[in-house]
């Protein structure tokens, strides 16, 4: 199962992005960045850092 598997297309925001917006060496440069950053995940009240393992 996938996420979002069983919404409707037009519920899903990102299926009217226009795909030169999401080819732009902005949007590929600010995704990489945020790749890069730590993540901080929440689990029963308990904060744990996810490193790139």
């Amino acid at each position: 199962m996938r996420l979002g598997e069983f919404e409707p297309p037009s519920m899903n925001p990102y299926l009217k992005l226009n795909l030169s917006i999401k080819r732009s060496p902005a949007h590929r440069d600010l995704a990489t960045l945020a790749a890069m950053e730590p993540s901080v995940g929440y689990c029963s009240g308990l904060t744990f850092f996810l490193t790139g393992m």
